[in-house]
Parts: structure tokens; C-alpha cells; sequence
């Protein structure tokens, strides 16, 4: 019967092999070798039947507890239960699955399902009300990244065009970043984010900027201020929305440099987002303009914070990491906020900082798959630019067609030293 099954086995007849399996071990007369044992778990994988295949595979591991092919199916068991099955698992089967895997770990396996699973099981616990934190952070302590693939993974569309995906290793590294940023695990956020851009990988979704934003940020928390300022000064080249200019304001506004705040204030308030979720920006630029005794201005902005926390039905705002990540962004303003935003609109705009120029260039050629290409300018000089910095979306970047860009600096991995490359490429208007 042994044979039997395992001809099923090999003939891919999981629920046909899992039957003889079952049927075999019940005879107590039948001895269980631990191969058969270990090739009818793998069987009770295929048919989701993973309490049983959990209980071969630990009939195995309590004879012969460095067993490598155990060790790693009963990975593969613990994975699948919790996390391949159909069913939702509940908190308790996560949290003791990521616990079996890392004890796996513990034990020598080379498997990335222990990462994986944490990967996932974070994820999952991150959409909480209030995340287990303390243990979220030290699973991914004990996470090994090194074995998640670090190759994007790209998808070729129906009209022959390319689609390129973060890896597993990126989303590890933006997951890991996350969890450490929101828990306010400050010191250790900035190893990570520091860990993950030096692997110089092809960042996508630009988590290259929320991760360098985490590190910045968490820089700025610890009072880094000269370490953290140069970062938000790119940041903002880069992605100039209107939070990275209230987290500089707020530096500058520690540092005592009044009137640098006010001005990134205003650039906060004229950048794109709705006026209530810059609630916390309006009340820095009161208490900026009581300090300079500009009473007029700072009753008027205090008449729109007013009428915010009216509309909203306030008594206090959502935190400000919180209020950045709500989802009714794109509610209509109410007209009382709305008057009270025109009416100071000319105040914001006097006090705008000088907008990095954008730079004419053509596109002198892409590369293999229409993933980068390059930028000639007028004096002769080129520049690199990826796909993911391209803003002309619907239309694809071609040889030939005009362009404009803001020029940032980042890591190039080939030269192993930082380079000019182009950013917020735009077709050129006719």
C-alpha cells in the first residue's frame, strides 16, 4: 500500500495518495518510515488537510529534530494553514504560526516562509486599531529579508507594453519601515530605512520616497535637525506635496528661523489636499504669527481653524499622521472654508519660496524594455530618468518627444556615488 500511495504521489492523485496514506499509518502493525511519513504530509498539503500533515511531520521532527526536509514542510504546513487556505485565520492561529516558523528559523532553515509569513501576518495586524507592536517589531527582527527574491517581477500587458511590480524584498522593506515609523520605534526606523536604500534596489510605488520621508521624519523626532533638513530639502524636489513642507516648516520653526516656516507654511496650504486635512499646518501658522505680533493674519487663520473644527464637528483634530491617511479626501469644501481659504490665498502666495525651474530637454532613447531612457539637453548634457518618475501617463515616453524635468540627486549603484538624474518628466505642452 505504501508504494501505492506514493505512486499516487508522484502522479499528482493528492486526494487518491492522502486516502492510502491515512488508510496505511491507522494500521498499527505497518511501520512509518520517516520518508513516507514526511511524503504523506507534503500529500496533506496539497488537500488542505494541514492538522494532519502537521501531526507527520511532527512524528518525524520528535525522532530526528534536524530533519531538514521536516523542518521544511512543516513549514510549508504551518504557511498554508494560516495563510494560503480560504478561510480567514483568526489572530491567534497568525500569531502561533509566525511563532513556529521562526522557531524553525531557530533551527537552520533556509525557507523564506517564516519571513513571509510575518510579511503577511503584519500586514494583517497593521489594519488594527491598535497593533501588537512589540511583537510585530520583534518578528521582523528575526526576519531574513536576504531570502526574499530582490528581482522585480515584470508583467507584460496586452498591448505588448511592460508592467514592472515591487519585489518581495521591496515590500518587505516597506512593510518593515512602516511598522517601525508608526510604532514611533525612531532609532531603529532609521537603521532600517538606511538598510534598505543602501541595497540599491529598483524601488517602485515610490517607496524610495516614503522610505527616505520615514527616515527624515524620525530624524526630525530625535532633534537630528542638520541630518534631517538636507533630506527634506530632496524630498521636497521630489515629491513636493503638502506634508513634506509642513515637516520642514516644523524643523525650521525648532531652530527659531520664523519666518523659513511661514513661508513653507504657505507653500503647505497652496499645495494639493483639502483645507481640513491641513488643520495642523493652520494652527502652526497662528501661533508663527502671534510670536511676530501679526494679529490681523493670525485672527483670520484662527477664524478658518474655527470653522474646520465647526464642519467637521471637532473636538479635537485626528493626529496629524492620521489625518494624512483619511479617505474623504475628496469631499467637497464647505463654502464657510472655502471663503476663509480665498480670502487668505494672496497671503500664501507672497510668501511662496522660489519653485525649482523645470528644466526643456528631448528624450534621446529608452532602454530595454521602455523601463528608463534619457534626457539630452540643449548644452549637450543627459540624464537618466526611470519610468516610475514619467507623469505624462496615459502616454509612454518615446525617442524624439520634448520634455520637461526638475533635476534631484540619487545613489547610483553602478557608480557607487550619488548623480544628478531627472525627475517629474512631463511631455512638453503643444
Amino acid at each position: 500500500m505504501n508504494n501505492e500511495a506514493k505512486e499516487e504521489l508522484h502522479k499528482k492523485a493528492y486526494d487518491k495518495a492522502f486516502t492510502l496514506f491515512k488508510t496505511q499509518f491507522a494500521d498499527a502493525t505497518l511501520a512509518k518510515d520517516s520518508n513516507s511519513l514526511l511524503d504523506a504530509a507534503f500529500c496533506a498539503s496539497q488537500c488542505q488537510q494541514y492538522n494532519q500533515g502537521i501531526l507527520w511531520a511532527k512524528q518525524v521532527i520528535e525522532a530526528q529534530p534536524d530533519n531538514p526536509r521536516a523542518n521544511e514542510i512543516l513549514a510549508w504546513l504551518y504557511f498554508r494553514k494560516t495563510f494560503a487556505s480560504d478561510k480567514q485565520s483568526s489572530r491567534e492561529e497568525m500569531l502561533e504560526t509566525v511563532e513556529a516558523l521562526l522557531r524553525l528559523n531557530a533551527l537552520g532553515s533556509a525557507s523564506p516562509l517564516a519571513t513571509k509569513a510575518i510579511m503577511l501576518a503584519c500586514e494583517h495586524f497593521m489594519k488594527m486599531e491598535q497593533p501588537p507592536f512589540l511583537t510585530l517589531v520583534r518578528w521582523l527582527k528575526h526576519a531574513r529579508p536576504i531570502l526574499l527574491d530582490s528581482k522585480a517581477f515584470v508583467k507584460t500587458l496586452p498591448d505588448g507594453n511592460t508592467l514592472e511590480l515591487a519585489s518581495p524584498r521591496e515590500k518587505f522593506h516597506s512593510l518593515n519601515t512602516t511598522v517601525l515609523f508608526t510604532g514611533e520605534y525612531y532609532e531603529a526606523c532609521i537603521d532600517a530605512c538606511e538598510a534598505a536604500l543602501a541595497e540599491n534596489l529598483v524601488f517602485h510605488h515610490e517607496n524610495h520616497i516614503w522610505i527616505t520621508r520615514r527616515k527624515a521624519y524620525s530624524l526630525a523626532v530625535l532633534k537630528r535637525f542638520e541630518e534631517a533638513n538636507p533630506i527634506y530639502d530632496e524630498l521636497i524636489k521630489a515629491k513636493p506635496v503638502w506634508f513634506m513642507f509642513f515637516e520642514k516648516a516644523r524643523i525650521e520653526q525648532q531652530l527659531q528661523h520664523d519666518e523659513d516656516a511661514i513661508k513653507l507654511l504657505a507653500q503647505a496650504m497652496l499645495a494639493p489636499g483639502p483645507t481640513f486635512m491641513k488643520v495642523h499646518v493652520i494652527g502652526t501658522l497662528i501661533a508663527l504669527l502671534n510670536k511676530l505680533g501679526n494679529n490681523e493674519l493670525s485672527a483670520k487663520h484662527t477664524e478658518l481653524h474655527k470653522a474646520i473644527y465647526h464642519e467637521k464637528k471637532w473636538h479635537q483634530p485626528p493626529t496629524y499622521l492620521t489625518i494624512q491617511q483619511t479617505q474623504d479626501e475628496t469631499v467637497a469644501e464647505p463654502e464657510s472654508v472655502k471663503e476663509l481659504a480665498n480670502q487668505l490665498r494672496p497671503f500664501w502666495k507672497q510668501n511662496l519660496k522660489p519653485a525649482t525651474k523645470p528644466l526643456p530637454g528631448i528624450i534621446m532613447r529608452m532602454n530595454a524594455g521602455n523601463l528608463s531612457g534619457f534626457i539630452k539637453t540643449a548644452d549637450g548634457k543627459s540624464y537618466y530618468f526611470a519610468l516610475t518618475d514619467w507623469m505624462g501617463k496615459p502616454k509612454l515616453p518615446q525617442p524624439g518627444m520634448e520634455v520637461t524635468f526638475v533635476l534631484t540627486q540619487r545613489f547610483d549603484k553602478k557608480k557607487q556615488a550619488m548623480n544628478e538624474v531627472a525627475i517629474f518628466v512631463n511631455p512638453k505642452p503643444n
